[in-house]
């Protein structure tokens, strides 16, 4: 994990409504300003990039690329919902592809969300959401599911 080295002291202020009564008040109000432990950041980062940061121990899951080698059988579609258009894009009459790269797992929900080419004007976030919500039959490897990463993309078009 990268560790911000500052190279001259930082003053912070903090302004509270009301004096803090314990030590654990003040730790949970400094936890909630400053990244105070080595998970912290985790949670900081957009979900779809969380991906970026596979703990090392984490099971990779197999690449799209490996399909048909050694009884390996892709996953199949079974619920894919279609994103709103966001009002800001249908506004702009501004269409496009989003490009994603995401985990299907041993149970056929998608996880792993990550964001490969952004459109912006709410679009990525609505492809985001819509994926969330998608279903697969896992993908198998001489009949056993197995988690796999794929990419896919996501049109946005005015009709």
């Amino acid at each position: 994990m990268p560790t911000l080295v500052l190279q001259k002291k930082v003053k912070v202020h903090i302004h509270l409504d009301r004096s803090l009564a314990t030590l654990t008040e003040a730790q949970d109000l400094l936890g909630r300003i400053f990244f105070l432990e080595q998970n912290d950041l985790s949670r900081a980062r957009p979900e779809y990039r969380r991906s970026d940061y596979r703990p090392k121990d984490a099971a990779a899951p197999v690449e799209l690329s490996s399909f048909g080698k050694d009884g390996l059988k892709r996953p199949r579609a079974v619920y894919t919902p279609e994103p709103d258009f966001s009002e800001e894009a249908r506004h702009a009459r501004y269409q496009g592809i989003v490009v994603m790269h995401i985990v299907v797992d041993t149970s056929g929900n998608v996880s792993d969300i990550r964001i490969d080419r952004a459109l912006g004007r709410g679009l990525d976030e609505n492809a985001v959401d819509a994926v969330k919500k998608w279903k697969f039959s896992p993908a198998t490897r001489d009949g056993q599911p197995v988690s796999v990463a794929m990419a896919i993309e996501i049109s946005f078009n005015l009709h």
